[in-house]
């Protein structure tokens, strides 16, 4: 038999096959795991900012912002452009009546407006510990000459092997600049089993800074309860927002999919970004290998090629149940694989929302 794998795995709560796996590929069995994570630098890509620099980043529902932006406000009176009457009721304004209404119907009616406003938005990113997965990493034994087989993954600008965290971060920096520069408020929220920072929003650039040195700095750890952490989220919003959540969303399905719709049912704007490495999504091994959970550290010994077929069905019904449950309930949902050029998939992301 030729040399075995050994990778590493965070796995999701439920019947979802272990995931994630993460990193050691090795005839000897030796794990190889750096819990220090460096340093991430570069997270804004000027290349892809270049790209995005004339696209806005709008808003499904109206928002309630304090600041003259590009987002239509809930707000009655007189602005920039007329939306429709509303039938008067008492508190409302007199003078924002529409008399020739009256005139013709003998009812009050007032004038309704659209405002341009900013909006409050909350990156909420998951930094636990299955968020560490950068693909496999090969340790021989010394004189060992065989099994150099190593995966061509995607580098960081340091040199490591790309996490998945190292995208999500680059993704949510790319974000937070994009709002920030159409004087929209944006805050960051990094969680595992709960909430671990929370920077509240603000609307200055000078605050990218706060954001990108939080993002450089983090390091993941622990278990995933994004239920828990979107409850205590649901506390600190005041008024309808924009909830950016960034996760591989490995958790307890149902759990996760009642709490999104309760923000829905809130008329916040939620938006997933579904990030799952290229590796937990096509499973490229052959050779027996050892999974081993980055969250629950449990073990399991198995030959890809026998559970492939089965694995890479329940990874397309985890992933459409969270397709049809954001479409059913107006929830953007944007699938991503570590493959995908951070580019292309926020130049895609800001094309889709100019719509609204």
């Amino acid at each position: 038999m030729g040399s075995d794998q050994h990778l590493g795995a965070g796995e999701r709560r439920g019947n979802l096959p272990k995931l994630n796996w993460a990193a050691c590929h090795s005839s000897v069995l030796q794990p190889k795991i750096n819990m220090n994570t460096p340093e991430r630098k570069n997270l804004l890509d000027p290349v892809v900012i270049a790209k995005i620099a004339r696209l806005a980043l709008r808003i499904k529902s109206p928002a309630r912002g304090l600041l003259t932006g590009i987002h239509k406000s809930v707000y009655y009176g007189s602005s920039i452009e007329f939306s429709e009457h509303k039938e008067y009721t008492p508190g409302d304004e007199i003078k924002f009546l529409d008399w020739k209404v009256y005139a013709k119907s003998d009812k009050y009616y007032v004038k309704k407006y659209e405002d341009e406003t900013n909006l409050k938005c909350y990156i909420v990113l998951d930094m636990s510990a299955s968020m560490k997965y950068s693909g496999p990493q090969f340790i021989l034994p010394e004189g060992d000459a065989n099994g150099t087989d190593k995966a061509d993954d995607s580098k960081n600008s340091d040199g490591r092997p790309q996490s998945k965290f190292d995208y999500a971060a680059q993704l949510a920096a790319t974000l937070s600049y994009v709002l920030l520069s159409q004087q929209d408020s944006v805050g960051l929220l990094t969680f595992n089993e709960s909430i671990s920072k929370y920077i509240p929003p603000r609307s200055n650039m000078a605050h990218l800074h706060v954001i990108l040195n939080e993002l450089q700095n983090a390091k993941e750890s622990g278990t995933t309860d994004l239920p828990h952490v979107l409850n205590e989220l649901s506390e600190k919003i005041k008024g309808r927002g924009l909830v950016i959540i960034i996760s591989d969303m490995l958790d307890e399905d149902e759990s996760v999919l009642k709490n999104l719709k309760l923000f829905k049912s809130r008329k916040h704007d939620v938006i997933i970004f579904h990030l799952l490495h290229s590796d937990e999504v096509n499973m490229p091994f052959d050779r027996l290998t050892f999974f081993e959970g980055l969250e629950s550290g449990a073990k399991e010994l198995a030959d890809p090629q026998l559970i492939r077929d089965e694995y890479m069905l329940q990874v397309e019904e985890f992933v459409n149940k969270f397709k049809m449950v954001s479409r059913e309930n107006e929830i953007d949902y944007y699938f991503i694989d570590t493959d995908d050029s951070l580019d292309s998939v926020v130049t895609r992301f800001l094309f889709r929302r100019r719509k609204f």
